[in-house]
């Protein structure tokens, strides 16, 4: 592959990647009530998208995507979501899901825990100290 082909399929890789992020923070943002009822018909198209129309073997039209449009078709939006721990996007298998990984996952409920125990210590400690008073009890 010489360096024009290359630097041409990274531009497409990166246009794609930015194309996602978009889609996907337009989702949230709906989903959330960031974008108001009456503006939702404007954002039902969420991005233009370049296609082309062909003529094929049998004389008929053919209309084709690129290749991002390809790939995303027809995939439920509520399943492309961004990983709240590493922030890169996925395809979640379970509606609920809010990390890529398990190891992302871990990492989140870490990162939660300590945010909670900074926003309120006292009641980390009181669950601490009934934790303890329920191992000596048993």
């Amino acid at each position: 592959m010489d360096i024009y082909t290359f630097i041409m399929v990274y531009h497409d890789v990166q246009m794609a990647r930015q194309n996602l992020l978009t889609l996907i923070r337009l989702k949230e943002d709906t989903a959330a009530g960031k974008i108001p009822e009456y503006a939702m018909p404007m954002h039902r198209q969420l991005l233009s998208v370049p296609a082309s129309i062909e003529i094929d073997e049998q004389g008929l039209f053919r209309l084709t995507l690129e290749p991002f449009a390809s790939a995303i078709n027809y995939v439920e939006a509520a399943r492309v979501k961004v990983c709240k721990a590493c922030e890169l996007f996925f395809w979640a298998g379970r509606l609920d899901q809010k990390c890529c990984s398990k190891k992302c996952a871990n990492k989140y409920r870490v990162r939660m825990c300590r945010e909670n125990y900074r926003a309120d210590p006292e009641r980390y400690k009181w669950r601490r100290y009934k934790r303890e008073e329920q191992k000596a009890k048993n």
